[in-house]
């Protein structure tokens, strides 16, 4: 299934770029996507930019940073790091939990839809898991 969750994540961070504000894969500011996530030890880093690495070779333009606290320090910061002027365009969360980060989610049907991303691809309950309200 780690193959499924590699493209399910690289499929979607490559739709995502949309919503940093324009078609050179950059945040309103300018500067690369920044992806939230938990970062507990170097080989979390790795993990995530082994993603990014993936995406990239969908569309090789792509930027996009990591950053984030520990998985423990994660959960309790995750609402406020996205409640300021300059929250990252990508957060990274776990299925169980999308229901209490619905608020900080943009739903993604659109962008499947779009890209002609294949959810047959991803696994059912992770499906389930992400959908919040009736949209994933």
């Amino acid at each position: 299934h780690l193959t499924t969750t590699v493209a399910a994540v690289t499929g979607l961070a490559v739709a995502l770029t949309a919503c940093g504000g324009g078609d050179d894969n950059t945040s309103t500011t300018g500067g690369p996507l920044a992806l939230y996530t938990w970062v507990s030890s170097q080989s979390d880093r790795e993990q995530w930019e082994s993603f990014i690495a993936e995406a990239q070779k969908e569309d090789p333009d792509l930027e996009i940073t990591v950053e984030g606290p520990s998985f423990a320090d994660y959960w309790p910061k995750v609402k406020t790091r996205f409640s300021g002027d300059d929250a990252p365009c990508l957060l990274t969360t776990q299925a169980a939990r999308a229901q209490e980060l619905g608020s900080l989610l943009m739903p993604l049907d659109d962008l499947v839809e779009e890209h002609d991303f294949d959810l047959s691809e991803v696994d059912e309950s992770m499906l389930e898991g992400m959908t919040v309200d009736g949209s994933l």
